[in-house]
């Protein structure tokens, strides 16, 4: 006869399994990216409108305007829309005064409120086929533009995840923060890489226009962030979906500054996960939550009942080593640091840190 503990500890082992499976999917996925770099074709030059919605950002719009500026061998078939989000501070000011000597930039105001408004009313003004959607706080290189274009002519891709990178903080507790975003990037890239796409985020993102205007999305307005994903998983089913593994067309930005506006972003993640109806994302999703409950249950029953703490080290071994090469696929291929302390560190936290985010996702809705 069985006990209660070790029918769930079965339990856990097969879950785990169908993780790490998933998990070596992927890091063999960023094993391949190394052998296409670089493998490119020339075509006729592609149209770009990249739509750059604001609300209240003076401190940091500036120098992602100047990094737009400073776009390489860009000049022509290419237009920067500001959306300026009901700003009360110097953000449009400062907009106006630094576009004024050039052509490819210009500034509108959204008739509604919200980010997702921002984003149709500069898909709006939009001339070209393809959109690019830009965070106002982040900052791009010198051949973002080039990149993408080099990206959508091998792709011929009708939706193109971009890389979003986060500065390293210095603190410990911002190092894990860090830590969690780059293992995202590693299940972003994974993922689209293994045609199968789990997400992505609109702070650098390129789709075509006629695939935002495709689909309506009444049951959607209601969930506090953009269309990236609700687009992605329309890409999905009508067109192509890529993903580009290269540095160049990254975006970078600063983490949430401070634990609330942390613990805020990943709540309307959770939040709008509900509306997803791509069963791939859902199973997942299930996956992470049930195998994460029965792991804080197996710790739990251990700690009254007492137990073999063999077993519930070795399920935490088999997700730490499946977890470490995903991380490691992606790190190689970027060359981004990360500290291996901080990794185990949040590897062992992400149980609880899954459930308190989707608790809290269920009784408190943050604001965009």
């Amino acid at each position: 006869m069985y006990t209660v503990t070790e029918i769930i500890l079965f339990i856990a082992l097969i879950l785990s399994i169908a993780y790490a499976a998933f998990l070596e999917r992927w890091a063999s996925a960023w094993g391949k990216v190394i052998e296409r770099i670089g493998n490119t074709r020339k075509v006729e030059e592609i149209g770009l409108s990249v739509i750059i919605p604001f609300r209240n950002e003076e401190t940091k719009i500036a120098a992602c305007i100047q990094s737009l500026q400073a776009q390489v061998e860009y000049k022509s078939n290419v237009e920067f829309i500001f959306v300026d989000d009901n700003s009360d501070d110097r953000s449009a000011e400062l907009v106006v005064q630094l576009i004024e000597s050039d052509s490819r930039f210009c500034l509108v105001k959204s008739s509604g409120n919200g980010k997702k408004d921002a984003l149709r009313v500069g898909i709006g003004q939009s001339k070209f086929d393809f959109i690019i959607t830009l965070d106002s706080d982040c900052l791009v290189g010198v051949n973002w533009l080039n990149q993408i274009q080099k990206e959508l002519q091998n792709t011929q891709c009708d939706f193109l995840i971009l890389p979003v990178f986060v500065r390293r903080p210095s603190s410990f507790l911002g190092d894990l923060a860090y830590t969690e975003w780059l293992s995202l990037i590693s299940v972003t890239g994974g993922s689209a890489l293994s045609n199968a796409a789990l997400m992505c985020n609109g702070a650098n993102l390129v789709f075509r226009k006629k695939l935002y205007h495709l689909y309506d999305r009444p049951n959607e307005h209601s969930v506090s962030s953009g269309d990236d994903m609700f687009l992605m998983i329309e890409a999905k089913k009508v067109g192509q979906v890529a993903y580009s593994a290269s540095l160049q067309s990254a975006a970078w930005t600063d983490l949430p500054n401070g634990f609330r506006s942390f613990i805020e972003q990943r709540v309307r993640w959770a939040g709008k996960s509900k509306k997803f109806g791509d069963k791939s994302i859902l199973l997942f999703g299930a996956l992470i939550l049930v195998l994460q409950l029965i792991l804080l249950l197996l710790v739990a029953l251990n700690c009254v009942w007492g137990g073999n703490w063999l077993n519930l080290l070795g399920l935490f071994l088999i997700k730490l080593l499946f977890e470490y090469r995903l991380l490691s696929g992606m790190s190689r291929v970027f060359n981004i640091p990360w500290s291996f302390t901080s990794f185990v560190a949040m590897s062992l936290l992400h149980p609880f840190y899954t459930i308190f985010v989707a608790l809290l996702s269920l009784v408190y809705k943050p604001s965009w």
